[in-house]
Parts: structure tokens; C-alpha cells; sequence
């Protein structure tokens, strides 16, 4: 299997995910609130900016992760012609 050439990034956003970024800023703004010093809940504002950055990776490395289907125009793989599985009984057959 070949390896793509952004395979390196992507193994990078996965390690270093922007959700547990998210975690780290709301534990820090628990932190500092309950300290009452250091910024308190204004923590929760990047919180909620790296939440809705890591909702959009999520969303591409999953559609950048897929692989791809055998049966897609190009593919080398041909069809085997049969429709069903053997042994799967389908109504009206």
C-alpha cells in the first residue's frame, strides 16, 4: 500500500488533537477560576474556538482517511457479478 505523502501531517493531528487542546483549556479555566486568578471562565472563549477547530479536522481526516472503494471508476479490482452473497435470500428472487 502506498503511502500518501500527507501521511505525516496527518499522523501529527491525530497525536495532537485539537480535542484534547479543548480539554486542556477547560481544565485550565476550572483551574484558574477556582484559584481566582489567571483568567477564570474567559478560558472557555479559545475552549470553544479550538472545539469547533477540532469538529472540522475530525471531519476531514475522516474523509481524508477513508480508503478507497474497490469498485470506484479506476480501481484495478473487477467485479465478481454476483449481486448477493452466497447463502443471502432476498424476497422476490
Amino acid at each position: 500500500m502506498r503511502q500518501s505523502p500527507s501521511g505525516g501531517v496527518l499522523r501529527y493531528i491525530e497525536r495532537f488533537s485539537p480535542n484534547t487542546i479543548t480539554a486542556v483549556f477547560v481544565g485550565v479555566a476550572g483551574l484558574t477560576f477556582l484559584v481566582k486568578a489567571g483568567g477564570g471562565l474567559y478560558w472557555l472563549i479559545p475552549a470553544a474556538a479550538a472545539s469547533l477547530a477540532g469538529g472540522v479536522v475530525n471531519a476531514w481526516l475522516f474523509l481524508v482517511g477513508q480508503p478507497a472503494s474497490p469498485h470506484a471508476p479506476g480501481s484495478q479490482s473487477k467485479p465478481t457479478g454476483r449481486a448477493w452473497p452466497a447463502g443471502v435470500w432476498v424476497a422476490g428472487r
